[in-house]
């Protein structure tokens, strides 16, 4: 829940939203500490522009607090504000670092509901080591393989 009493909802039928939500989670994990850093260092421009992709991100991934927040130190820095006051930014970083939470505990819960069928790290190497001759060869085999790390692709979204 975040500070507004609001579970973050995944909606398991919206592929959009639940690929949105796992990008939202790899590249905002040290956002907060990338805002700090710019406005401990005065570059106010990279923390607006940090500030407004959070803003731009919550709101796609339906984080309605996150996104006030961002809103309003956004328009704070966009008004030419240096210093933003100190309640504000721990807000940001409370509804960040929920949000995340949230989101983790969400994508964790759903892995552990589903039937494990996926192929392990080792698996992935070992399949592209029988790969390479085999494509060095135009073995026709190779097609098997490759159908196989597509799967695997698919499955931890790279």
């Amino acid at each position: 829940m975040n500070s507004n009493g609001k579970t973050i909802v995944m909606y398991e039928d919206d592929e959009f939203q639940r690929k949105f939500k796992v990008s939202f989670l790899r590249n905002n994990h040290n956002t907060y500490v990338k805002i700090e850093d710019a406005m401990n260092k005065g570059d106010t421009v990279l923390a607006h522009r940090l500030v407004h992709s959070i803003k731009g991100n919550a709101g796609q991934a339906r984080i309605a607090g996150l996104a006030k927040i961002a809103s309003e130190i956004e328009k704070m820095l966009g008004d030419g504000i240096t210093t933003i006051p100190p309640e504000k930014m721990s807000i940001l970083k409370n509804e960040l670092e929920t949000a995340i939470e949230e989101l983790k505990s969400l994508y964790e819960e759903k892995e552990a509901q589903e039937p494990s069928n996926a192929l392990s790290n080792i698996q992935v190497l070992e399949l592209y080591e029988k790969l390479k001759p085999m494509l060095e060869n135009n073995d026709s085999a190779a097609s098997n393989i490759l159908k196989k790390l597509k799967t695997y692709r698919a499955q931890k979204n790279w």
